[in-house]
């Protein structure tokens, strides 16, 4: 997390802002981004079926709208979805005004699939934001998520060796870990560590 994240997250609720949730038990929130895709989103759905686990999904717009079936066979078994813009630019040289229309564009997307607007998070693409994207935020209510366990699935690395660096870390009760389900990597890694997160006393909930 850089230093404006936590500098932010001292200075405003823990609900408008986070990286992590705490539950008061021993509680992962695994989360996608990049989705839906038609390769990989239904086969992380039939993975996190086999392990009894839900998960919280940040699609993109125009994903979402190219593969509906899609997005309400996420809803509909019991997972969360979360808004990660309308075409994923870059935000980092994106007018805050631009910014805004792709959220709130997305927010009415969400919303057609019978996602409650007043419950509906963001997180921008890459993680990337500003401070005047913050405040427009806040006045609307958005809490913007970032994470606090960085997979790397999307690095292309060997996936046994992200699958040990994940598996060596001391994952705490609320921590949020980034996925996507845009390439196949997150599959094998998490065949392999939800089974040893549930063994080191962790459950799933979404966000």
């Amino acid at each position: 997390m850089s230093f404006k994240s936590r500098l932010i997250q001292r200075l405003f609720p823990n609900d408008k802002i986070y990286t992590r949730r705490k539950s008061g038990d021993k509680c992962l929130y695994l989360t996608f981004d990049d989705g839906p895709t038609p390769q990989v989103t239904p086969r992380v759905l039939e993975l996190l079926s086999q392990h009894d686990t839900k998960a919280t999904f940040f699609f993109i717009g125009k994903r979402m709208e190219n593969n509906p079936e899609l997005v309400k066979k996420v809803k509909e078994q019991g997972h969360s979805l979360g808004n990660h813009s309308y075409y994923h630019k870059g935000f980092k040289h994106m007018p805050t005004k631009d910014q805004l229309e792709e959220i709130l564009q997305t927010n009415e997307l969400l919303a057609s699939f019978e996602v409650n607007q007043q419950s509906i998070i963001f997180r921008p693409p890459h993680g990337r934001w500003r401070i005047g994207l913050l405040w427009q935020l806040l006045k609307r209510n958005i809490p913007l998520v970032l994470w606090s366990v960085d997979s790397k699935d999307y690095s292309r690395k060997n996936s046994q060796i992200l699958c040990r660096r994940l598996s060596e870390m001391s994952l705490r009760d609320g921590d949020i870990i980034l996925f996507h389900d845009d390439n196949e990597l997150c599959l094998e890694i998490l065949d392999n560590l939800i089974p040893l997160w549930k063994k080191q006393g962790f459950s799933f909930a979404t966000l």
